[in-house]
C-alpha cells in the first residue's frame, strides 16, 4: 500500500511541492492574514501530509484522478487558511496553479519520451526511483523552469494589477472547473490506464499525445484569463457609466448652487456697500475680507459655454480653497456640440485630478493649473498641465496613469473615463511626465450635437 520506492509512490509528494510552487507564483498579489509565514508553513505541511498518507489502493484511472482531486481540494483549504480573499479569487488561483503544474509535467514527458528515457505510463507502472537519470533530471529541471517562468510573465501582467479575480458566475467557474479537471486529471489517467504495458506505443503516437495534452493545457489556461479580461471589462464598463451618471448628476447640484450663490453673492455686494455709506462706526478691514471671501464665489469664468462655464466654476472655487491658482484660456463656444455628460465626464475628471496632484505641492508658485481649449480646422485640442510632487512614482499602464491609492476597485477610473468618452467621441487622449510637470491632452472631431 505504501510503497514509497515506486516513482508512483513518491510522485504524490513530488505533486504537492510542484503545485504548492506554482500557487507561490500566482498568488503574488492577494492579501495575505496575519501571521502569514507560519500559516504558509503549516498550510504546506498539511498539503504534504495530505499527499503523504493517500494510500495507492487501486491501480486505475478512476482512483488516481480521485487522489490527485483530493491533494487539489488540500491545497484551497490551505489557500483559504494563508490569504484572505473570496473563494473565486482563490479557486481561480488554484485552477491556474493546477493547470501550470501540469502544462511543465506534459512537456518534461515529452521530452523524456522523445529522448528515450521514458516509455509513456512508465510512473503508473512502478519505475523505481533510481530509473531518473542525470539527464532526465535536467530536462525535469529545464521543463518547470521555463514553463514556471513563462507562468510568472502571464500572471505579472495579467494579474497582479487585478483586484477581482472572479471569472463570471457559478456556471462560469463549474464549467471551467471541469474543462480543466477533465484536462488535466481524468483523460491523462484512462490513457496511461488502457496502454498495453508490454507493447509500446510508437514514438510518434507518444509524442502526439503529449503535445495535445500540452496544447489543451494552454488552451484551458487561454479560457480561464479570458474569463477574467471579459469579467474585469465588465465590472469597468460599469463603474465607468456609474461614473458617468454621477458626473451628470454633479453637474446639476453646481448649476443649482451656483445660481443661489451669484444670488446670495449680489445681495451681499448691496449690502456692503449700503453699510459702507451709511456712515456708522464700521470695521473696514473685516468689511475688506468679507468682500474678498465673495469675490472667490462671484467670481465669473466666461468661455462661452454655459455648461463648461458652471463645471469650471465650481473648480475653481475649489482651487481658492487649496490656494492653487487656475488658469483657463477656453474657446467654449467650440465645444457647442458636446453633450452635458461628455464636458462633465472630460472636464470634471481633468480639473478633479490636477487639483488632487497639485494639493500635494508645497512651493506656492507651483501651485498652479494650466488649462488650454482651442480649435484647429476640425479639430478641438483640450491640454492641462500641472506640478506633480511624485511623478517618479506614477506607474502607467496602457498610456494611463494608475491611481496611487490603496482601494484600487474604487478609484482610478477617472483616467479611463475620460479616455472612453473621447474616444467614444472619435478622438482620442494621451498623458505624460516631463519635468516634473504632468500633461494631459484630449483631441476630438468636431461632429454635430452628440
Amino acid at each position: 500500500m505504501f510503497d514509497l520506492m515506486t516513482l508512483f509512490s513518491s510522485y504524490k509528494i513530488q505533486f504537492a511541492l510542484e503545485l504548492m510552487a506554482a500557487l507561490a507564483i500566482v498568488t503574488g498579489s492577494l492579501k495575505r492574514r496575519s501571521h502569514f509565514g507560519w500559516r504558509v508553513l503549516l498550510g504546506a505541511l498539511g498539503v504534504l501530509a495530505v499527499a503523504a498518507l493517500l494510500p495507492v489502493l487501486w491501480s486505475n484511472a478512476a482512483y488516481m484522478s480521485l487522489l490527485f482531486l483530493v491533494i487539489f481540494v488540500s491545497s484551497l483549504v490551505a489557500l483559504h487558511f494563508c490569504f484572505q480573499e473570496p473563494v473565486e479569487n482563490l479557486f481561480f488561483c488554484g485552477l491556474l496553479a493546477y493547470t501550470a503544474q501540469h502544462l511543465a509535467y506534459q512537456t518534461y514527458n515529452f521530452l523524456v519520451t522523445i529522448s528515450g528515457l521514458s516509455r509513456y505510463g512508465d510512473m503508473y507502472r512502478g519505475s523505481t526511483l533510481s530509473d531518473a537519470t542525470p539527464l532526465a533530471l535536467l530536462l525535469y529541471a529545464v521543463s518547470y523552469v521555463l514553463i514556471y517562468w513563462g507562468i510568472w510573465v502571464l500572471v505579472s501582467y495579467l494579474i497582479y494589477s487585478e483586484e477581482n479575480l472572479d471569472i463570471g458566475g457559478f456556471s462560469a467557474r463549474l464549467g471551467l472547473s471541469f474543462v480543466i479537471v477533465l484536462v488535466d486529471v481524468v483523460l491523462n489517467a484512462v490513457l496511461v490506464f488502457h496502454v498495453d504495458a508490454d507493447a509500446a506505443l510508437p514514438l510518434v503516437v507518444e509524442a502526439v499525445v503529449y503535445v495535445q495534452s500540452v496544447l489543451c493545457c494552454a488552451l484551458a489556461m487561454a479560457i480561464q484569463f479570458t474569463l477574467l479580461q471579459k469579467e474585469s471589462a465588465v465590472h469597468e464598463a460599469a463603474e465607468i457609466k456609474r461614473l458617468w451618471q454621477l458626473d451628470r448628476a454633479m453637474y446639476e447640484r453646481f448649476r443649482e448652487s451656483n445660481e443661489m450663490i451669484n444670488i446670495k453673492c449680489h445681495d451681499l455686494k448691496h449690502q456692503i456697500q449700503a453699510l459702507r455709506q451709511s456712515g456708522g462706526a464700521l470695521n473696514h478691514e473685516a468689511l475688506d475680507e468679507l468682500e474678498r471671501e465673495i469675490s472667490v464665489y462671484s467670481r465669473k469664468i466666461e468661455t462661452g459655454n454655459q455648461i463648461l462655464d458652471t463645471i469650471l466654476e465650481e473648480q475653481n472655487v475649489q482651487c481658492e480653497r487649496e490656494h492653487i491658482s487656475f488658469i483657463c484660456v477656453a474657446a467654449g463656444s467650440e465645444l457647442d456640440f458636446l453633450s452635458t455628460e461628455s464636458l462633465c465626464s472630460i472636464f470634471g475628471n481633468a480639473i478633479s485630478n490636477a487639483i488632487e496632484a497639485v494639493k500635494k505641492v508645497d512651493d506656492l508658485e507651483k501651485r498652479v493649473i494650466h488649462l488650454d481649449v482651442s480649435r484647429q480646422r476640425d479639430m478641438i485640442f483640450i491640454h492641462v498641465e500641472n506640478y506633480c510632487v511624485d511623478a517618479n512614482q506614477l506607474v502607467f499602464k496602457n498610456g494611463l496613469p494608475q491611481t496611487t491609492k490603496e482601494d484600487k476597485d474604487c478609484h482610478g477610473f477617472g483616467m479611463r473615463s475620460m479616455q472612453l468618452m473621447a474616444e467614444k467621441l472619435g478622438g482620442g487622449l494621451s498623458a505624460h511626465i516631463q519635468e516634473d510637470m504632468f500633461h494631459l491632452n484630449i483631441f476630438l472631431p468636431v461632429t454635430e450635437m452628440l
